[in-house]
C-alpha cells in the first residue's frame, strides 16, 4: 500500500479464503434495505411530502440497487466486461448523489431533461467535475479507481489484454478466450 495520492491502493484480498467466500461477501439478500431504508424513513418523517429531493434520492437508490444488483450476478456469471460497466456506472452515481447531497441546488438539474433546460438554470456537472469532487472531499482514489474503469469500459489497453492472461511467464505463453471468463490469475 503506498501513501501518495497518485499512487494506487492495492486492495487485500487475503481476508477471503476463496472465490466463493468473496462473492458470499457481496451477496445481498435485499440490496442495501437494512442500511438504506431507516435513513429513508426518518427522512420521510423530518420533511413529509414528496418533495423533488425525495424522488431524486430514492431514484438513486434504486439504481444503485439495481447496478449492484447486476454487478454481483455479474461475477458470478464469470463475466468481467459487464461487471466494470456496471462497476463504472455504479461509481458514477455515487459520485452524483454526493455531488447532489453536497449542493441540493443540482436535485433539479438530475430531474428534469436536458430539452427542458432554460437558458441561465444549473447544468449537470461533468462526469470529470463529479470524480474531482470525489476526490477532493471522499477519497484520494476515486480518479484512479474511474481511470481504471474507464480504461475498461471504453476499450483501452487494459481492457484489450484483460481477455489474456500469462500461463508461462519463462516461455511468454498467453491463453486467450472468446468468452467473458474469470481469469486464472485474478481468482
Amino acid at each position: 500500500m503506498t501513501n501518495s495520492s497518485d499512487d494506487p491502493i492495492l486492495v487485500d484480498i487475503t481476508q477471503f479464503e476463496s472465490r466463493e467466500g468473496a462473492l458470499e461477501a457481496v451477496r445481498r439478500e435485499r440490496g442495501f434495505d437494512d442500511a438504506v431504508m431507516p435513513a429513508v424513513a426518518a427522512a420521510i418523517e423530518a420533511m413529509p411530502g414528496y418533495t423533488l429531493a425525495l424522488a431524486f434520492c430514492l431514484s438513486a437508490i434504486t439504481r444503485a440497487r439495481g447496478l449492484y444488483e447486476g454487478i454481483v450476478r455479474e461475477i458470478e456469471n464469470d463475466d468481467p466486461p459487464a461487471v466494470f460497466v456496471l462497476l463504472r456506472q455504479f461509481a458514477e452515481t455515487v459520485a452524483v448523489v454526493r455531488y447532489v447531497a453536497d449542493d441540493l441546488r443540482y436535485v433539479e438539474a438530475y430531474v428534469r431533461a436536458e430539452r427542458d433546460w432554460q437558458p441561465g438554470e444549473l447544468r449537470r456537472p461533468s462526469v470529470q467535475r463529479l470524480v474531482h469532487h470525489m476526490d477532493k472531499r471522499y477519497s484520494t482514489q476515486f480518479k484512479f479507481a474511474y481511470d481504471e474503469l474507464l480504461e475498461l469500459t471504453h476499450f483501452g489497453s487494459t481492457a484489450v489484454w484483460n481477455a489474456h492472461a500469462i500461463v508461462d511467464e519463462v516461455e511468454r505463453k498467453t491463453i486467450w478466450s472468446i468468452a467473458p471468463y474469470s481469469r486464472p490469475d485474478r481468482t
